[in-house]
C-alpha cells in the first residue's frame, strides 16, 4: 500500500476511534441528585411551579400517530445564585401522573442545565403531554428557562419543534 493509503486508513481510524468516545460522552444519562449541604443550600421558602406542554407523538396524514423523543431542559439563567429542582412530574394527556424523574431535590448551580428524557417509543403521554416541574432558591433568581424540546428523524426527513413552560400560580 502506498503512503497516501496508509494515512487515509489511519484517518478514518481516528476518527471512527473518536466518534465512539464522543457519542458515549453526549450519550443521555438520567440526572442524579447532588448530596449534602449543597442542596439545603439552594433550596428557598417559595417554590414555583412550571408547566410545561409536550407531546410524546403527533398526528399526520391520515390520523396516524408519529412518535417522538422528548428532551426536558432545565436551565439556571442566574449567573451567582444556584436553584434547586424539587420535582420533576410526567403527565398524560387525561392529567394522569406516568412518571416522577427525582426521588430527591436536584441542585442546579449558576449557569448549569440538566435534562429529563421521555424516549420515542413511551407514547403514554399522548399529544397532551405535560411536565410539571417545581424549583426554589435560597434567594430571589432570574427564572429558569424551562422547555421541552420534541424531535425524530426517519431517513433523511427530520420533525423537530420546542415548547416553553409557564408558571403557574
Amino acid at each position: 500500500m502506498s503512503i497516501n493509503k496508509w494515512a487515509f486508513l489511519a484517518c478514518v481510524t481516528f476518527i471512527v476511534a473518536c466518534g465512539d468516545s464522543t457519542v458515549e460522552k453526549l450519550s443521555y444519562k438520567e440526572p442524579t441528585s447532588e448530596s449534602g449541604s449543597e442542596v439545603q443550600h439552594f433550596k428557598g421558602p417559595k417554590k414555583h411551579e412550571v408547566y410545561v406542554p409536550a407531546y410524546s407523538h403527533i398526528y399526520h396524514q391520515d390520523g396516524r400517530p408519529h412518535p417522538l423523543t422528548i428532551t426536558l431542559s432545565v436551565r439556571n439563567t442566574s449567573k451567582r445564585q444556584g436553584l434547586t429542582i424539587e420535582s420533576v412530574i410526567y403527565h398524560g394527556s387525561n392529567g394522569e401522573t406516568l412518571r416522577q424523574f427525582l426521588n430527591k431535590p436536584l441542585a442546579l448551580k449558576p449557569l448549569a442545565t440538566t435534562a429529563f428524557l421521555v424516549e420515542r417509543s413511551d407514547t403514554s403521554g399522548g399529544v397532551g403531554a405535560s411536565f410539571i416541574v417545581v424549583w426554589s432558591s435560597s434567594n430571589e433568581i432570574t427564572e429558569p428557562i424551562v422547555e421541552s424540546v420534541m424531535i425524530d428523524t426517519s431517513g433523511q426527513q427530520g420533525l423537530s419543534f420546542a415548547r416553553q413552560g409557564v408558571e403557574i400560580r
